[in-house]
């Protein structure tokens, strides 16, 4: 085991350039998950929305208006100043104003009715509430047409906003963006960085002069030494595998094992370092000298990231890329990761789909390797 353990030690020589990478990735990891988490809680709900109420009219119409932004959001009382709302909008003591001008409930019947509303520019909150008021009003409109005093519509309306819907999880996973879905959607970076570096550049070791020269001399035979090569190819990408894998148990291990997906998420990755592996040795046998490997590897694993979903979301690029990242193997791996972040148990269809995209991984992998072995006995005819 002379070349494996040979393997092992050019391996263990650059093991600080995997440490940056991996730091680099994990820290990155660390912050965001921390974002998720602080943010799991802070869901939207409609009493959260700050909300001012100048009513100039104090008609009925008005006061169940009132009544009824008060009953769905949280009112915060004001003096009706203009400078003092301008101040309480701009420091955010609130966050939404609506006046009532006077004769409002008369415009109203008279179809000429005009709020002035002040909001925080671009705010989803100020848009929510705007659509709050005009279905009270459009509803109080139709119950008036439809015979009912401005009272009773009022009244009406008002009961009818009450109602609401029980609604109950079917599963916790499902819409759910933990922090192992996170990691896995991010997971080909730091694999296609470690293995397009490391394993290349360990082969490009091997086949210096002095290095080969010293191994054919050896009385190990060229098929002893492929396969002890392949060993030390396959254990670096495992290990690539299971720290990644480690990594997201120590994240968020109790959910990730508890989700029904779990045997989805490993053969997927397992489909990815195959992948990248795949890809290393390519790039090795194209390989003359070290020092390009650097920029070599930012350039596929960057490139690859953009294109295939990593990160950008599929669902934010266009049509014509989505096509092209067709032709690239990440993209069937973020498609399928894509596929298991939205649900929590697969249906047939799409159970099929997954094993579309692993065997869509392993096509390239298989075709990878065999242009590299095709290139790389071509170059060794040429050496001869």
């Amino acid at each position: 085991m002379i070349v494996f353990k040979g393997f092992m030690k050019l391996v263990k020589k650059n093991a600080g350039i995997a440490l940056m990478y991996i730091s680099i990735f994990f820290s990155i990891s660390l912050m965001v998950s921390k974002n998720l988490n602080t943010n799991t809680d802070d869901s939207f709900t409609a009493s959260e929305l700050l909300v001012t109420v100048i009513d100039r009219d104090q008609s009925p119409l008005s006061k169940a208006l009132s009544a009824h932004l008060g009953e769905t959001f949280t009112l915060v009382p004001l003096e009706d100043k203009e400078n003092i709302l301008q101040d309480a909008l701009f420091n955010r003591r609130t966050q939404y104003i609506i006046q009532i001008p006077e004769n409002f409930q008369d415009d109203f019947q008279a179809g000429t009715q005009e709020l002035i509303t002040n909001k925080i520019p671009d705010s989803t909150n100020g848009m929510y509430a705007d659509q709050t008021v005009d279905a009270f009003l459009n509803d109080v409109r139709a119950l008036s047409l439809a015979g009912y005093s401005l009272e009773e519509a009022c009244a009406e309306t008002e009961k009818t906003a009450s109602v609401t819907a029980d609604i109950s999880l079917i599963s916790e996973d499902t819409g759910v963006f933990s922090t192992y879905s996170f990691i896995f959607v991010y997971m080909p970076y730091i694999i296609l960085c470690l293995c397009c570096y490391i394993p290349p550049i360990v082969l490009l070791a091997f086949r210096k002069k002095d290095l080969r020269t010293r191994i054919l001399s050896a009385p190990i035979s060229s098929r002893s030494q492929s396969l002890q090569l392949f060993l030390g190819f396959a254990l670096l990408g495992l290990g690539f595998w299971v720290l990644n894998l480690l990594f997201v148990l120590a994240m968020d291990g109790k959910a990730f094992l508890q989700s029904p997906n779990v045997s989805y998420y490993l053969g997927n990755s397992l489909c990815l370092t195959l992948v990248s592996l795949a890809i290393a040795f390519l790039i090795s046998t194209f390989l003359k000298r070290d020092d390009a490997l650097s920029a070599i590897t930012n350039v596929i694993s960057l490139g690859m990231c953009f294109l295939c979903g990593v990160f950008v979301p599929l669902t934010l690029l266009g049509d014509s890329v989505k096509k092209f990242a067709q032709f690239l193997p990440l993209y069937w791996y973020e498609n399928n990761v894509s596929l298991l972040n939205k649900v929590a148990i697969t249906t047939k269809s799409q159970t099929l789909q997954l094993y579309q995209g692993f065997g869509i991984q392993l096509l390239f992998c298989v075709a990878l390797v065999s242009i590299a072995l095709m290139v790389n006995k071509r170059m060794n005819v040429i050496d001869k």
